[in-house]
């Protein structure tokens, strides 16, 4: 006896459902203190914790050369806060 492909009972040809809209690319984000400086995040701690630098501080005291203490969102917060979330790139 020979099987025909067509006899079997299931389709074999079903897509996968994509969810419509797709979901937005995760962008950037920095962080704006109370000073106007910028950070943003730059890796994480053992605890996994969110570390941030600023690249550029408005004070010149702050600038320095080497590497700097790690920074976590929560001690930025307590130092230089309140934190206003931006996109990267937005003016």
């Amino acid at each position: 006896m020979s099987t025909n492909p067509i006899d079997f009972p299931g389709r074999f040809d079903r897509s996968i459902p994509i969810p419509i809209p797709l979901p937005a690319p995760r962008t950037p984000v920095v962080l704006v203190d109370r000073e106007g400086d910028e950070w943003r995040p730059a890796g994480l701690t053992a605890s996994a914790d969110v570390l941030l630098v600023c690249d550029a501080p408005r004070n010149a005291d702050d600038r320095g050369t080497g590497e700097s203490r790690p920074w976590t969102v929560s001690s930025v917060a307590r130092s230089f806060g309140p934190l206003v979330r931006r996109l990267d790139g937005a003016a």
